[in-house]
């Protein structure tokens, strides 16, 4: 008999143990049928005669023709049943039969008598900031057989799996790991999945297997998930993947960043480092330099840093390894020029895993034209922003019309793009940088900041202005597109070449009862351009000490003076602001 394997399709066939395995189900086939089954597979793509069949099968005995052929006939049956696109043994008149499969494996390593109950390799370094996220999970797989973790690029996906792969072990659950990160064909998925699950030989005690990386081929690997759960009652899944499977009985569990928000006071860098965010940065930059000293750090850098990253692990990961850990300055600098900085410096990371921009790349390579072409232009966005405002700024020629919101839909189901409400949408911090980026390769960098400006400066500041005579209620509204007014500024003052629309901006906003931050920002621009400030605005840029108690005080402070990048980095500090910024500077008026 044959010490090795063999794959196809759903199939895995064991001949040293006469077995034959579909969707890891053990299926009925007799002894005989098996060795002509194994006689064939062994030969792939080969004629093998009828009289070497019977030599091979029955050495001893003297077989009638019919008798091969009612063999052949119910392999064929079995085969055909459980894989009905494929006709895998054909007749070859007067010669005998080819056993041909298109996605054929062998494997020269036999398989284990006994059935392996763990391989699920244990995680070296502590979960950190998601004990809720642990219980939740657990609680979602007590009720349902499918569960899939949904996340972005680089929240912790497949780390949160493995904690609650050893969570499930340790309660003598039986569990298998697969990562389909190389499957790019249906046969590779079938395969992968075939494996795993012949090889534990399912029984009533049942089998939790854990799928990695699941969007790789996410729709094969919806289907095969769910023959999987249909042909063995006792099967649990639990996935990973950047786009939910959508199959049936689905449970879909949503993956938030870790938390970084938290009060904390000048000095005081403790509170910061015990939020779940600082506890991770604290916990890996201790990994990478046991000699920096966190009480030496400023507290009001590492916030702008968190704030920057959002709670994403993987690159607080990578900043907190970062060689300018000990200058958070000098960090906050490096990070300025691009998600590539974000380096992973561990040698064994995945290779998806290597910086924030492979990570992100990921994703964006599985999106059509379409989708690609909008995620790129919402990188021009500052803050928050509505379909309606999207339909404004995308570019004419993309013609997104009606499919404007199943694009966007496509975005947020792929964990790239957030839903804040019901019409509205915001990109992270990282993955708007990202989006700019590719706008940048494209080559519409200039146009679409261009009808980005002329939207917010020009017709959405006239809306606002013309919608109502009551000054609060016009500051309120400017407030709430605050963000995207003055990234426009700066685009129109500095880099679009278009002083008169910014000038025009300038003047309108500088008749408004704007809280002194905001005229601080706006003096600040126009000191830059004309070395002068006007006088609507000459009050706040000589009398700076009396806006030292207003509440938003420290944003302008990282706007004007606080920012590492000065000048040069003025659009991207008004990417970074605050995605929330509107309701902060409401409640500061």
């Amino acid at each position: 008999m044959y010490n090795c394997t063999f794959s196809f399709g759903p199939f895995v066939l064991c001949p040293d143990r006469g077995v034959l395995y579909a969707n890891g189900k053990k299926q009925d086939l007799g002894d005989r049928a098996t060795r002509v089954l194994a006689l064939l597979a062994a030969n792939h793509g080969e004629v093998v005669s009828h009289a070497d069949i019977v030599a091979a099968v029955w050495p001893k005995s003297v077989v009638e023709p019919n008798n091969l052929r009612v063999h052949i006939t119910s392999i064929r049956k079995l085969l055909r049943e459980r894989d009905p696109q494929n006709s895998l043994i054909l007749n070859v008149p007067r010669q005998g039969y080819r056993f041909h499969a298109r996605d054929f494996a062998r494997s020269d390593k036999p398989r284990a008598l006994e059935p392996q109950q763990y391989n699920c390799p244990s995680a070296l370094s502590p979960l950190i900031g998601r004990n809720e996220d642990v219980q939740d999970v657990l609680a979602h797989i007590g009720k349902g057989r499918l569960v899939t973790i949904v996340g972005a690029p680089g929240v912790g996906k497949s780390r949160l799996a493995l904690h609650i792969g050893n969570v499930l072990s340790q309660q003598g659950a039986m569990i298998r790991w697969i990562d389909l990160y190389e499957c790019n064909t249906p046969q590779h998925v079938r395969h992968v999945f075939s494996e795993a699950l012949q090889a534990n030989a399912i029984g009533e005690s049942g089998l939790t297997l854990i799928a990695d990386n699941c969007e790789a081929a996410v729709h094969d690997t919806a289907f095969v998930v769910e023959e999987a759960l249909k042909e063995n009652p006792s099967l649990r899944i639990l996935a990973t993947s950047r786009e939910p499977l959508y199959s049936e009985g689905e449970l879909i569990y949503r993956l938030k960043p870790l938390s970084w928000q938290g009060t904390f006071s000048q000095g005081q860098i403790d509170d910061l480092l015990s939020t779940p965010a600082g506890g991770l940065f604290r916990q890996r930059a201790y990994a990478a330099d046991s000699f920096v000293d966190f009480d030496k750090l400023d507290p009001l850098l590492l916030q702008e840093l968190l704030e920057l990253l959002e709670g994403n692990p993987l690159a607080i990961e990578c900043a907190a390894a970062a060689p300018e850990i000990r200058d958070l300055r000098a960090l906050l600098c490096r990070l300025s020029k691009g998600t590539a900085s974000l380096v992973n410096r561990r040698r064994t990371a995945s290779p998806r895993h290597t910086n924030m921009r492979v990570a992100i790349e990921w994703s964006i390579k599985r999106l059509d034209d379409p989708e690609r072409a909008l995620f790129a232009e919402l990188g021009v966005f500052a803050s928050t922003f509505s379909s309606s405002e999207v339909n404004e700024v995308a570019a004419p020629e993309s013609n997104h019309g009606s499919t404007l919101l199943p694009l966007l839909d496509s975005l947020v189901a792929k964990s790239l793009l957030e839903q804040t409400g019901a019409t509205t949408y915001r990109l992270s911090k990282l993955t708007r940088i990202f989006a700019n980026e590719c706008l940048v390769d494209d080559g519409l960098t200039l146009a679409t900041q261009r009808r980005h400006a002329c939207y917010f400066l020009v017709r959405a500041l006239g809306k606002i202005i013309a919608s109502s005579v009551e000054e609060d209620r016009i500051t309120a509204q400017i407030l709430t597109i605050w963000a995207d007014l003055t990234q426009a500024l700066h685009w129109a003052l500095f880099h679009g070449n278009d002083v008169e629309l910014g000038e025009s901006a300038l003047s309108q906003l500088s008749r408004r009862h704007l809280p002194d931050w905001c005229l601080l920002q706006l003096a600040s621009a126009v000191k830059e351009l004309k070395g002068q400030v006007c006088p609507p605005l000459r009050r706040v840029a000589e009398e700076p000490r009396r806006c030292s108690t207003n509440g938003a005080f420290g944003e302008v402070i990282a706007f004007t003076s606080r920012s590492p990048l000065g000048r040069e980095s003025s659009v991207a500090s008004a990417s970074y602001s605050d995605p929330h910024s509107s309701a902060k500077n409401q409640s500061a008026v």
